[in-house]
């Protein structure tokens, strides 16, 4: 993890397989010459532990200690995710270069459950570098930042208005010496990539039931086989009704359960936006145009308030809680909102895709290609951002590494 003097970080506790917890202790000590508790900020649940009573306590400097208790008869689901969000503020005064480690102890089950802890560091920079990658209608994408370096090889350019989703894929599935690569969907549900291997996939929308595809995830794990590499892809396809197509490695039955019942019209209200929990590939929310965000697979249920808008676009989980937006830019929260965090208002409804720069901002990109920030989201430098059309093209955001404060967060297993 890194970032710059006075920046708050968002700092989650994950775990890698949560079967039987019923309570936890956890244990983060830090320098405190570099880094310094946000106050109250630990009073969060992560999205894996939503129902847990939670006590924080820092009797001690630079250590939290937080115990978690389940309600009766309660206990976590088979599923990796986190237990506990809170913000450290890196001091105005820390020097860069130097770091902190984050040195975590984790008990689970009053002690009878001892957890293999990762530890993590923080390390004070200069201002980071974050990759963008657009996606156009026609299918070809835009770099802008550190993805100016990511070599794009492929050619699934259209020609003609029928892409629908983006997304990054790194490691051993891709084919250049970044190790990041893109998958995208078109309209029909075919997948195509550049630089990495494209996932099998048994479906396709053409003829029936048309043009439906309107997003697209993937998640990186291994494969059920046990074969193959430890980043295999696994991807889910959400057409217009709500229902979820999988390829790679992922699940059938997964797709099955996650798929709205009953099915959406695909016409007045209709599936917008899907998004996964975790790397799992088994738990995540699909957003309706209503608003409506329909959890699956045990993910926590953001509640929002029912909308007579039937303009919703976007649905992502961030610092601890929900944020939905629609094509004016507006935000709704499932919880309080994060102070500064709020987006400018969009003419025309064109607002089409959000992203989150953990601990810094939110980013939200427009039809036309423009780019608008919140908090201290960073994007890239004049004349290194990715273009702006000055006309209806832009279709789908990713940022991707090196984003400076999205990195080795501490984990238990």
């Amino acid at each position: 993890m890194q970032g710059q003097p006075g920046q708050i970080l968002d700092v989650a506790i994950n775990v890698n397989d949560a079967s039987d917890v019923e309570s936890y202790r956890i244990q983060l000590d830090w320098n405190g010459a570099v880094l310094e508790y946000v106050v109250n900020s630990a009073t969060v649940t992560g999205t894996l532990a939503a129902g847990f009573t939670l006590t924080p306590n820092l009797a001690t400097p630079s250590r939290l200690i937080a115990v978690g208790r389940a309600g009766t008869g309660m206990s976590l689901p088979p599923a990796s995710g986190s237990l506990l969000h809170l913000q450290l503020k890196i001091r105005d005064s820390a020097a860069p270069g130097s770091n902190s480690p984050l040195a975590l102890t984790v008990e689970l089950n009053d002690g009878a459950i001892m957890a293999q802890t990762q530890n993590g560091q923080v390390s004070v920079g200069g201002t980071p570098v974050v990759a963008f990658f657009v996606l156009d209608d026609y299918g070809a994408v835009h770099t802008g930042g550190a993805a100016n370096q990511v070599p794009l090889t492929g050619d699934p350019y259209f020609g003609w208005d029928i892409a629908r989703g983006l997304e990054l894929v790194f490691g051993s599935p891709t084919t250049n010496e970044a190790k990041t690569g893109v998958l995208l969907v078109d309209g029909f549900g075919a997948l195509h990539t550049y630089s990495c291997r494209r996932p099998p996939q048994s479906f396709y929308f053409d003829p029936v039931p048309g043009e439906i595809a309107a997003d697209v995830v993937v998640f990186q794990g291994p494969s059920p086989t046990g074969l193959g590499a430890a980043d295999e892809i696994g991807v889910f396809v959400l057409d217009r009704t709500g229902k979820l197509w999988p390829a790679g490695i992922a699940s059938w039955d997964v797709a099955a359960q996650g798929s709205i019942t009953p099915a959406l019209n695909g016409n007045t209200i209709r599936a917008v936006d899907l998004t996964l929990a975790d790397n799992s590939g088994t738990r995540g929310w699909i957003l309706d145009n209503m608003g409506k965000a329909y959890p699956f697979g045990g993910a926590v249920n953001p509640n929002f308030q029912l909308s007579t808008q039937d303009n919703w676009v976007d649905f992502e989980p961030v610092e601890g809680q929900f944020v939905r937006m629609d094509a004016s830019g507006n935000l709704t929260w499932s919880g309080t909102p994060v102070d500064g965090w709020d987006l400018p208002m969009v003419d025309g409804g064109l607002a089409i895709d959000l992203e989150v720069e953990p601990g810094l901002g939110l980013i939200m990109i427009d039809r036309f290609g423009a780019i608008y920030t919140s908090g201290n989201a960073v994007k890239p430098a004049a004349g290194e951002g990715p273009p702006y059309f000055g006309f209806e093209a832009a279709r789908s955001l990713e940022i991707g590494p090196p984003l400076g404060a999205n990195v080795n967060n501490p984990t238990g297993q």
